[in-house]
């Protein structure tokens, strides 16, 4: 009997964010891994494409003012733009050579559909993994400046004081 595939496990960081629905007991801070967040966008690795470079400098600030890019994801992230090269390379493939091209024994589709496929597929989960898609991004909840600050809580306004 095969063992059913389970779901990832939500961030402690999320789980925050959406205001931990499941309501079971978060990690106390220190009780898991806690990467350092990337708060200047670093060159993109060398080897990225032009259009995975352009990716890179497009969603890299968004995700570093979101404060979603740590250390520990910016290989991840690399990969993310990589596979957005390879989708636009693949897009401007069959853009010029049309879906079906010329085999060895005839009309065949062109392999760069497969490609396109793989690739749309890949961007789409690790977008997810980002917050980078509205279904993920609607299970985000970012806090508000609705309820009183914490110079109020505590009793320290100015405003009071006078």
């Amino acid at each position: 009997m095969r063992c059913p595939v389970s779901r990832r496990p939500t961030p402690t960081a999320t789980k925050r964010l959406t205001g931990n629905p499941g309501k079971r007991a978060l990690p106390k801070p220190g009780q898991e891994p806690d990467p350092a967040v990337v708060e200047e966008l670093p060159l993109p690795p060398q080897w990225l494409g032009k259009h995975g470079v352009e990716e890179w400098y497009r969603v890299g600030p968004i995700l570093i003012d979101q404060h979603l890019l740590t250390v520990a994801d910016l290989f991840t992230f690399a990969t993310f733009c990589a596979n957005v090269d390879i989708l636009i390379t693949a897009v401007e493939e069959i853009e010029s050579e049309g879906m079906v091209i010329l085999g060895a024994r005839g009309p065949v589709r062109n392999p760069a559909l497969a490609t396109f496929a793989a690739a749309t597929t890949s961007v789409r989960n690790m977008a997810a993994e980002f917050g980078m898609t509205p279904s993920s991004r609607a299970r985000i909840k970012l806090p508000t400046d609705d309820g009183p600050s914490i110079a109020d809580i505590l009793g320290d306004n100015e405003e009071d004081a006078v």
